[in-house]
């Protein structure tokens, strides 16, 4: 979390406050991957076009 926190400029506080824990900052990076995931995998399948 030290390092997220310096590689982003941020206080690490300001990440404990966001997020609570490393789980659920892990949660939220997974759900936003894969929503965009499958919001892209839905539009190529929907699609006529060779993938």
């Amino acid at each position: 979390m030290r390092q997220l926190a310096s590689e982003a400029n941020v206080n690490l506080a300001m990440i404990n406050y966001c997020f609570g824990s490393k789980k659920q900052l892990l949660r939220e990076i997974l759900d936003l991957f894969f929503s965009r995931y499958l919001a892209i995998a839905t539009t190529e399948l929907h699609s006529s076009d060779d993938l």
